[in-house]
This record gives C-alpha cells, structure tokens and sequence, in this order.
C-alpha cells in the first residue's frame, strides 16, 4: 500500500494521508496572505496610538483597551479573509496574543515608569 501511495509523487502522498491535504498554497499566495496580514495589523496598531494623542487622559486607558479590542478583532477579520483561513482560530489567537501583550506592556510600564 505503501509504494502504491508513494509511486506517482512521495511528497504529496504523506500530507494526503495523514492530514487530508490534498492542495498545497501556491507560494505567492502565502506571501500575499503574510503581507495583508501585516498591513491589518499595522492599521489595528495605529488606532490606539491616535487615541493617546486625541482621547482626554480621565478616558485614555478605557478608550485605548476597547479600541484594541476593536482594532484587533476588524484585523483578525481581514486577515481570516485574505489568507482563507477559519476566522475563529485567527480571532482567538489574534484576542490572546493581542491583550496578553498589551497586559505585558501595561505591567512592564507600571514597574519601569
């Protein structure tokens, strides 16, 4: 069974097998996906600076956590789509590594400044 699933392209046959790929991303189209990735993230990042430069001070930290919030989810939502990627791991990943490093900032600002 082996040979007769490695015969024709061995390369391709182990993907199929053991994870049901069948069709592999063409190479330009993950970089396009990289690349919109990155500007999503870097029009999400943006808002919050804005926000600290336009928001008053008694509303800055409350306006900056729920435009991050905001920022990341529109973000996750571009991405998901550009890539062809399931929008609910790309949200969840995105929430977690977004406000986890935000959190680590936040205290990391607290104890240095």
């Amino acid at each position: 069974m082996a040979e007769e699933l490695t015969a024709h392209d061995a390369l391709a046959a182990q993907p199929d097998a053991e994870h049901g790929i069948d069709e592999f991303m063409a190479e330009a189209a993950a970089i396009w996906s990289g690349v919109a990735a990155g500007i999503a993230f870097a029009l999400g990042a943006a808002v919050p600076l804005l926000i600290t430069w336009l928001a008053p001070v008694a509303i800055e930290t409350t306006a900056i956590v729920l435009a991050v919030v905001l920022s990341l989810v529109l973000t996750s939502l571009v991405a998901a789509r550009a890539g062809h990627l399931m929008l609910r791991r790309v949200l969840v990943r995105t929430l977690v590594v977004g406000l986890g490093t935000m959190g680590v900032s936040y205290v990391a600002g607290l104890a240095f400044f």
